[in-house]
């Protein structure tokens, strides 16, 4: 594979320094590093993707303080391998299903996530894991976003007629929908959202998304969500 040229940061440490990780630079992978108020540009042009879809190997590492643009269309970034990300801004283009926080472990003694500002970037189906509301600022409509619990209000538990599922799942299929495709469509916006830390605490989608999935225009979605009100899912 292409990407195995590609040079790797291995127990680093990094102060206010401009950091690419890209083709051009040859650097594709973190391990075991810290970068502390640092420019962080992930350029996924050129770099071959690893099975899981990522362009780039980021692992045990820690960003603090640090401004993280990506570089177009981003696919697949996976900060969940001990990655903890602290007071950290994310700026640039679009991050497609990607995944913050400590994932299918016990909960972590400290958040991997904290502090920590999305707002100035589009989010297609990225998830939280173990994360606390607080903890990010995310963007409002048309990103929508699904959390499973917030301030000891749980949103999510597991359903009591569907065990692996959950009833927030219940409540979004219970619901007296328009249609079967808006119900669908509705369902995708939380049928990963739970309290096993295999399920993402806090999930962000756009509304785009949601619409191609049969929720038909952006107007009547909007109207669908108003109607539902629920308290789970902020827009």
């Amino acid at each position: 594979m292409a990407s195995e040229e590609l040079k790797i940061f291995t127990n680093e440490e990094f102060q206010s320094e401009d950091i690419e990780f890209s083709r051009r630079t040859f650097f594709g992978s973190a391990i075991k590093s810290r970068f502390i108020r640092c420019n962080i540009h992930l350029n996924p042009k050129g770099i071959p993707a690893y099975r899981d879809g990522s362009r780039f190997l980021i692992s045990q590492c820690v960003f603090e303080d640090c401004s993280v643009t990506a570089i177009g269309k981003l696919k697949a970034l996976d900060f969940t391998h001990a990655v903890k990300i602290h007071r950290c801004r994310f700026t640039g283009g679009s991050l497609v299903e990607a995944k913050f926080g400590a994932e299918g472990i016990e909960a972590p003694s400290e958040p991997w996530v904290k502090d920590c500002d999305f707002s100035a970037v589009d989010l297609r189906d990225v998830r939280f894991y173990q994360t606390q509301t607080e903890s990010v600022v995310l963007p409002t409509w048309p990103f929508i976003t699904a959390v499973a619990q917030e301030n000891g209000v749980i949103f999510a538990a597991p359903s009591l007629r569907r065990p692996a599922l959950t009833l927030l799942l219940d409540e979004v299929s219970d619901f007296d929908w328009e249609d079967l495709p808006l119900q669908r469509a509705m369902e995708s916006l939380v049928f990963g959202v739970g309290l096993k830390s295999t399920q993402a605490s806090i999930q962000v989608c756009h509304a785009e998304d949601v619409i191609k999935r049969g929720a038909g225009s952006m107007e009547r979605l909007r109207t669908a969500l108003e109607r539902f009100a629920h308290p789970a899912i902020r827009y």
